[in-house]
């Protein structure tokens, strides 16, 4: 284990393998874990500061990162590096909106709506002359009530010849999916048939007319065999809550949809009792996990789901006091392990199938068994009276964010002069 200090520049993203550390007008440095000394090593330091704040990065083909800043007002800027020497190759500045940006690093696209329409990008990598942007196709929404932030057309599946958007146009809680053929040829887009997903949840029978709102959460993109006979398949998480009266507990619309060309087909759909954060397929185990806030008494909850049918495998609760303390709960890349990481640096690490078979580890009475923060971690020890009687009473917390490596974990303390990282192994 290592506490890594980067002069003034914490982690702000992760772009797997790559820590992406910048400070204010400061250099932005990109540092790899180092198994064997379950440290980091700085790898680069990029030459031109990107501006503003960064938002997200990808790799493009292991040579290339592109980075996703916002500036002043919200107005935003795409730029990509070279990985080989850090320079800025190529930038764009997209302007406003940006919030439902979507990067396919696979088909080294970018997509950036807003209101009245999105406009896509293509990257190309050249050999001896580096990454390029370059201008693409312009999608032109329909008229939108911009009242309502569920009404702006949100991508969900991005591919050179395809793009698909999810728009709930309230009060109708319908999801309606809007297909896009793309022509690379001439940088112009052809509506395709669209499909409207009609919402699971039924008004209570004392309350007929009560209104559902229906919005995007999630989305992801589920691998198909060959022999599926379809190009991709998405599955979706929109939360579905009524106007009229507050959900004891709230709850999630999940849905599968096969992409073939320009057409949908609805798979299976499924109500979750929980208001998902995240949907994240582990192709390790080809499992659907999602996680979610349920309860003030179950906290937040893991559901695990067959992505072929969508039935529910497994549900795992943190419990109100343990959702409290955690910080970050993410699959590792390969997604072979699911990580929790409460705030005082303690994780818990499972084996996404073991879910299922056992569930999380738990000690005979219930409490689950985390695995503490060794305390030869300088930042882990508290050094005000204050922080001492929280740890007293177990809610002593110094992490305030963590990123998820192979087998490692990455704390950073909220208190920066502690050490703007830490290096954790992940146990076996």
């Amino acid at each position: 284990m290592g506490t890594v200090s980067t002069a003034g520049s914490p982690p702000v993203a992760y772009a797997h393998p790559f820590i992406v550390c910048a400070g204010s007008g400061g250099p932005v440095t990109l540092w790899t874990v180092n198994l064997e000394g379950n440290s980091a090593i700085l790898t680069l330091t990029l030459d031109t500061v990107p501006p503003g704040r960064i938002w997200r990065c990808a790799v493009l083909q292991d040579t290339h990162l592109l980075i996703h800043s916002v500036v002043d007002d919200w107005n935003t800027v795409i730029s990509v590096y070279s990985l080989s020497h850090g320079d800025m190759q190529d930038s764009l500045d997209i302007g406003h909106g940006g919030a439902g940006a979507m990067i396919s690093p696979s088909n080294q696209l970018f997509l950036h709506p807003n209101a009245s329409e999105a406009r896509i990008y293509s990257i190309s990598i050249t050999e001896g002359l580096g990454a390029k942007f370059n201008a693409g196709t312009v999608i032109e929404h329909p008229p939108t009530s911009t009242a309502y932030a569920s009404d702006i057309p949100q991508p969900v599946f991005l591919s050179r010849d395809t793009v698909i958007f999810s728009q709930a146009r309230s009060p109708d809680p319908s999801v309606h999916l809007a297909h896009w053929i793309i022509n690379r040829s001439s940088k112009s887009a052809t509506a395709g048939t669209g499909t409207t997903l009609p919402p699971l949840r039924l008004p209570p029978n004392d309350l007929p007319r009560a209104r559902i709102d229906s919005m995007l959460l999630d989305s992801i993109t589920v691998p198909v065999p060959p022999e599926d006979g379809t190009c991709a398949s998405i599955v979706m998480a929109h939360t579905e809550a009524f106007f009229d009266f507050a959900d004891e507990e709230p709850v999630t619309a999940v849905r599968r949809v096969s992409v073939s060309g320009g057409d949908a087909t609805m798979g299976w759909a499924v109500l979750l009792s929980q208001r998902t954060t995240w949907l994240r397929h582990s192709t390790a185990a080809d499992l659907l996990v999602a996680y979610g806030y349920r309860s003030i008494e179950e906290g937040m909850t893991l559901i695990v789901l067959n992505p072929s049918t969508g039935a529910v495998l497994a549900e795992h609760s943190l419990g109100a006091t343990d959702s409290k303390r955690v910080t970050v709960c993410a699959l590792t890349p390969s997604g072979s392990r699911i990580v929790i990481v409460r705030g005082n640096g303690s994780i818990i690490a499972c084996p996404v199938e073991a879910l299922v078979a056992a569930g999380l580890p738990r000690e005979q009475d219930g409490p689950l068994v985390w695995t503490p923060c060794p305390s030869t971690v300088p930042a882990s020890v508290p050094t005000k009276a204050a922080d001492r009687r929280a740890l007293e009473r177990g809610w002593w917390r110094w992490v305030e964010n963590a990123y998820i490596d192979e087998r490692s974990v990455v704390l950073v303390p909220e208190d920066k002069r502690r050490g703007d990282f830490v290096v954790l192994p992940l146990q076996e």
